[in-house]
């Protein structure tokens, strides 16, 4: 069966007995066409569903004026985080005549780097990227800034890269809310973290280690975890912090009143991501506590 091919202003213009120029001059409210003929040819193309195809035109201009299409990465459009920042880059380039290309790298570079080289072959007018986890090469990147294209990293960066960087303090946002942890009497504050070879990993960690030094404790060796979210491999991590100096007891009747694994463990956690707290330390978190009770006299 043939499908309706969308019409054209080839196909306008041949019903209506006019130049495909008229067309689209009138299908621009040009004021070089008489009212009458601009109004019939607008008349027409609404009365049988015409749409412009956008990306010919621009195709066609390209060289006189770039593209209004920005290209965004997103490392995954679940993350809550990275869904808000989409919809207000959504927002703002909507209200300045541009329109988004959207992309996800799921935390791969390999991935990452195929949607640079789509991006720049569709002709995006720039790109704004936070990187995947994955990520330890910038080539990618690189190209890009060579090749003209504006390129805006936000949260996760590039910090040899010469490129325009949204951020926050992540160093003195860990250093006050492990100071205020410490403050209200917590003495053992564990950190989970992501991997360490984003700059937003490391600040954060460092501050997180500095505000420990500054109360004059140390950090832990075994109260550090730097994996990423990888199925469940966070969760077997969170496990043996949780399980520090395991004490196993013997299980006898005249021992029955005694809980059957003794536990040291942390008295807060700095928690560097919201879907790492919710989907991982929560879980985790509750379950011992759970265990700790029952075992309880």
């Amino acid at each position: 069966m043939n499908e309706k091919q969308p019409l054209t202003m080839k196909d306008i213009a041949a019903q209506l007995g006019v130049s495909v120029a008229t067309v689209s001059r009138a299908l621009k409210n040009s004021p070089n066409i008489s009212k009458k003929r601009r109004e019939m040819i607008q008349q027409y193309a609404r009365e049988h569903d015409y749409y412009p195809n956008v990306i010919a035109e621009q195709l066609r201009h390209s060289r006189q004026k770039p593209s209004q299409i920005i290209g965004v990465i997103l490392p995954e459009i679940v993350h809550f985080y990275f869904a808000s920042i989409l919809s207000g880059i959504e927002e703002k380039a909507k209200e300045r005549g541009y329109r988004i290309m959207v992309a996800q790298s799921h935390e791969s570079y390999e991935r990452e780097v195929v949607i640079c080289e789509s991006f720049k072959k569709n002709k995006v007018c720039g790109i704004i990227v936070s990187q995947a986890k994955d990520t330890e090469h910038y080539d990618h990147f690189l190209k890009l800034v060579n090749g003209g294209i504006p390129l805006v990293f936000y949260d996760r960066i590039c910090p040899a890269l010469n490129a325009n960087r949204v951020v926050v303090d992540d160093y003195q946002g860990a250093y006050k809310a492990v100071s205020y942890m410490l403050e209200t009497g917590c003495k053992r504050v564990a950190f989970y973290g992501s991997s360490m070879n984003m700059e937003i990993s490391k600040n954060r960690f460092n501050g997180y280690k500095d505000a420990l030094y500054h109360h004059g404790l140390q950090p832990e060796g075994k109260s550090l975890s730097s994996n990423a979210i990888r199925a469940m491999l966070p969760s077997r991590s969170l496990h043996r912090c949780f399980a520090w100096r395991t004490v196993p007891m013997v299980s006898s009747p005249s021992m029955m009143k005694q809980p059957l694994v003794s536990y040291t463990r942390p008295s807060a956690w700095a928690c560097v991501c919201p879907m790492m707290l919710r989907c991982v330390a929560l879980p985790i978190v509750s379950e011992l506590c759970r265990a700790t009770l029952c075992s309880r006299p």
